[in-house]
């Protein structure tokens, strides 16, 4: 069977179900196109199976959209923040929740992706020196911030929460893999901008990781505010766009040159071109 998902959270479902996936960062049909019937037979030591059916959007799925059996379990709570989901869920745990269950998280799941696809994501992220300076930041702003999906890096998530806001999640601190965490996200299209306070005065164990970080961000372009006047502005900015957009229903972005529209693809262009001639000299 094929299957297609949200990022890593696709692959996660393929390496459960032992199937192809075909990632995509944003696919607004996913969640609608699953449906969850009961199969008592199936019942097992408080296990439920449960069948996925043909997808109902076949025709703007395509050809590998097919029967897939799903085994999930609901647990108490989402993870690190997140409501629980059934990506979640089959990520974490092989078990089946009851089919009302099950169908719940779904619909709650096709609603989050629907959320997720008009409001933009804010990763924060502050060295230990720099803290301070984005609690204020957070504090500040938190009008602004509290219209935009949050996410962020260990301890430095803790700091929307102070001041009632709720993050979708967190990662890793840092020097153990956050940050190549959020650049996973960047790739995955997950993350709209990025406030990285950095400490300019430190040394820090895991540069490689910042400066691939920081990479990534010009290679995706995606919104990057690394001190507390560029972060304001890029939100300020971000906000009366997102403003814009739920008044008239249009999306909102900077001025773009003829033929740039995607300006992560323009970057990528000439190094993509070279893919094709470097899988071919490695046959020769």
């Amino acid at each position: 069977a094929q299957a297609i998902g949200t990022g890593v959270l696709g692959a996660s479902f393929a390496s459960k179900m032992g199937c192809s996936v075909s990632s995509s960062s944003r696919y607004p049909s996913v969640a609608k196109c699953i449906q969850v019937l009961p199969s008592p037979s199936c019942q097992q030591d408080g296990l439920q199976r449960q069948q996925q059916q043909q997808c109902p959007h076949a025709a703007a799925c395509g050809p590998g959209a097919q029967d897939v059996d799903v085994m999930i379990k609901v647990p108490a709570t989402g993870s690190k923040g997140r409501r629980a989901s059934v990506m979640h869920s089959m990520a974490e745990q092989d078990a089946m929740p009851v089919a009302q269950d099950a169908e719940a998280m779904l619909m709650q799941q096709a609603a989050d992706m629907e959320d997720s696809l008009t409001t933009p994501t804010i990763a924060l992220i502050a060295h230990d020196n720099m803290k301070k300076m984005m609690r204020q930041f957070v504090t500040v702003h938190q009008e602004m911030l509290r219209d935009f999906q949050l996410t962020g890096t260990g301890t430095t998530c803790a700091m929307p929460r102070e001041v009632g806001l709720e993050p979708i999640g967190s990662t890793a601190s840092g020097p153990l893999g956050g940050d190549q965490q959020i650049g996973a996200m960047v790739v995955a299209g997950e993350v709209d901008a990025v406030f990285f306070f950095r400490d300019p005065f430190s040394s820090h164990a895991h540069i490689a990781d910042i400066e691939a970080l920081s990479r990534l961000l010009d290679c995706y372009q995606v919104y990057y505010g690394s001190n507390y006047r560029s972060s304001s502005a890029v939100l300020s900015f971000m906000h009366g766009n997102l403003r814009k957009r739920k008044a008239t229903g249009k999306r909102h972005s900077i001025m773009k040159a003829e033929g740039m529209e995607n300006l992560a693809e323009a970057v990528q262009a000439e190094y993509k071109s070279t893919r094709v001639l470097a899988l071919l000299k490695s046959k020769a």
